[in-house]
């Protein structure tokens, strides 16, 4: 069984570590021209050319300061440590040094702290980063000093005396590092692009559906003017009427594109409602009641429907709003108006949870059996076997992408601002040497590098046929932010997301990809699996041990009283003590009056506890929940709040903090 080695780190870094998947000697991170460009150090990892792991858990005291820090410990296997690095031995432990970065993965290496508070402290701090990478996986593994009975020395500088930090900092392991970022930037945008891949009906119905909310905002501005005293009676009957209709048939088409999605939907709540199945719900498909045109499976359908809203479908929640903009027309009154408003509100939030439901279910459908990409020891892309491609399509995307991944530091978008029309003339230089000179492919690039260097001048990506120089355009007209891409190419119907998000990944780099976009990978144990092979076979040039870690731990003495496992234990007493959840629901209160931020406003207080009792109230989640689902749906009910009207000026880091005062606050055992 392989040793473990534990490398202090001071927790300001934890986030750091985790966007990249790495711990690097401190001095790389202001050169390397991707991520955190600082890393905080500690006293017993004080060396900024190197990094120090030891054979023991070494105590250290929590500095004195300002800022919220402790020490944490990054616990590899001892195989992690490069060849070539030197070791230092005492009376008392053994001290390793290298000059290179250590790669990690949740598979193998796990964190170390010394309190719940401070496991939970970092748990909070991933919620308000985007570029962290599996913190749920991480934070599983999360262990305390006292979880287990790992050997332990208290810190003393004399450790230290006869290790000298290198006179260098590595310049060519940076240069491995920013390789390394950008290859795996390309595979995870690949892999993440392939799962976003959507069919047609999912696609057009998106854009429909947000074609209706564009027509019904406009009519509810409309609406806004009508419903005032002064302009009673100027309703322009005849146009509304054209209006309406037109809204009646996008209506109509997504009633046709998503009709089997929400029969699903409707027979899984039948399912877990009354404990039948799936040949009970066919039954029920075929009995009419009573003699009349009505299944038994309708009326249930409708029972559940009345009492649970999101079990409504698209278009009978689309069908609602149209018939109270028609009672709003009719009778034009400010309160019809508000109770239409109000219901806009609630059920455009309401369609695009379902929509986004789609979407995940869509990806978790998709299986990956092999990583597409043949990887050199350099951590170049040495060939491609992409499916569905022709072969000038292979050849196009294996100079793009080469391109992107030999500008090493290239990372944000300022960069890619000022590089792309130079991008575009490199990739042109070398697709010569393929295409001639009056080629689709070429002619395609010259007008792309046009449109891009002169506003206005049209352009569209279906002038070529060439799949990898659509992906480029997509990518060179819309880097600056991720929605803005997915929806460019939502609204051209271009489909293929994982050539494109590759180009995206290529360009930006691991490091500094967001976990929305990685949210599609998240969601599939069978994917992560691959990708954390895939990725320690090119980095440690192995496959990953399932069972190294647990036999690790499987070693040391497991105190009866503490969980090796990050969990939350959480549970909702309200139905057994009304009088304790009342005093919980007053303390949740005060815990949001004694914020500095989320106390300002009273209303906001109200609010915010309301949208807790909401949460105890229908137990979301349970029991056996995580955090992290606990907080998206704490977060939803939130966003609910808001569209109603209420919670005015709370953006999105308010929103973020309450999240995560609500997290601690549930961790404290109700």
């Amino acid at each position: 069984m392989e040793n473990y080695l534990f490398i202090p780190v001071n927790s300001l870094n934890f986030n750091n570590i985790l966007s990249s998947e790495s711990i690097s000697p401190a001095s790389f991170y202001e050169k390397r021209g991707f991520g955190f460009r600082r890393f905080e150090r500690i006293n017993a990892n004080p060396l900024p050319n190197s990094i120090l792991a030891y054979t023991k858990v070494v105590a250290i005291e929590t500095p004195k300061s300002d800022r919220e820090e402790y020490p944490i410990y990054l616990a590899v296997p001892e195989s992690y440590i490069p060849a070539d690095h030197k070791a230092f031995a005492t009376d008392n432990v053994t001290v390793l040094q290298t000059d290179a970065s250590i790669h990690i993965n949740w598979k193998e290496c796990f964190f170390i702290a010394k309190n719940e508070e401070d496991r939970k402290k970092l748990a909070a701090g991933t919620k308000r980063s985007l570029e962290i990478k599996h913190a749920d996986l991480y934070l599983k593994n999360f262990c305390l000093v006292t979880d287990y009975n790992f050997e332990t020395i208290d810190w003393n500088e004399t450790i230290l005396d006869n290790i000298r930090d290198y006179k260098n900092y590595n310049q060519n392991q940076i240069i491995k590092d920013q390789k390394l970022n950008k290859l795996k930037g390309l595979v995870y945008g690949f892999v993440s692009g392939k799962l976003k891949e959507q069919p047609s009906e999912l696609t057009e119905g998106k854009r429909y559906f947000q074609d209706f909310i564009n027509s019904f905002s406009v009519l509810m501005n409309e609406f806004s003017v009508l419903s005032s005293d002064s302009k009673k009676g100027k309703v322009d009957k005849v146009r509304i009427k054209n209006e309406l209709d037109y809204l009646i048939g996008l209506k109509d088409k997504i009633s046709i594109l998503f009709g089997g999605n929400e029969e699903l939907e409707v027979d899984n709540a039948l399912i877990k409602t009354f404990a039948i199945d799936a040949a009970q719900i066919k039954e029920f498909k075929a009995i009419n009641y009573n003699k009349t045109r009505n299944s038994i499976y309708s009326i249930v359908a409708s029972f559940l429907k009345e009492r649970n809203t999101e079990l409504y479908a698209i278009d009978e929640l689309m069908e609602v709003l149209i018939q109270k903009a028609k009672s709003f027309v009719r009778y034009n009154s400010f309160s019809l108006y508000k109770a239409l408003d109000d219901s806009f509100n609630e059920y455009r939030v309401l369609i695009n949870a379902k929509i986004s439901d789609y979407e995940k279910e869509v990806a978790l459908s998709s299986s990956f059996d092999t990583i597409p990409f043949v990887t050199g020891k350099d951590y170049s892309i040495v060939g491609y076997k992409l499916e569905g491609f022709n072969n000038d399509e292979k050849e196009t995307f294996s100079v793009i992408s080469n391109e992107l991944l030999s500008r090493l530091e290239l990372s944000t978008t300022d960069e890619i601002a000022q590089t792309r029309l130079d991008i575009i003339q490199h990739i042109g230089e070398e697709l010569k040497k393929n295409f001639k000179q009056e080629s689709e492919e070429l002619e395609f690039l010259r007008r792309l590098y046009k449109s891009l260097k002169t506003v206005g001048v049209g352009f569209k990506i279906s002038e070529t046929t060439n799949n990898a120089l659509q992906s480029l355009a997509c990518f060179l007209s819309r880097y600056q932010a991720m929605d803005k891409l997915q929806d460019f190419m939502e609204k051209n119907k271009y489909q293929n997301y994982g050539m494109t998000y590759a180009l995206w990944g290529s360009a930006y780099g691991y490091a500094n990809l967001s976990k929305i976009l990685l949210s599609s990978i998240d969601s599939s144990t069978e994917v992560m699996n691959l990708l954390a092979n895939y990725t320690a076979n090119v980095t440690l040039n192995k496959s990953l041990d399932e069972n190294m870690l647990s036999n690790f731990l499987g070693t040391k003495k497991l105190s009866e009283t503490k969980s090796p496992v990050f969990e939350w234990n959480i549970s909702n007493e309200k139905n057994k003590n009304p009088e304790k959840n009342n005093m919980v629901k007053i303390t949740f209160d005060q815990m949001l009056k004694n914020n500095k931020e989320l106390g300002k406003k009273t209303e906001w207080v109200e609010a915010l506890g309301e949208c807790y009792d909401t949460m105890m109230e229908n137990d979301i989640g349970g029991v056996f929940s995580d955090s992290s689902y606990k907080a998206k749906e704490f977060e939803k009910i939130i966003s609910n709040k808001k569209s109603k009207g209420y919670l005015k000026g709370f953006g999105k880091a308010k929103i973020e903090l309450a999240i995560s005062e609500f997290l601690k606050f549930i961790t404290k055992g109700e």
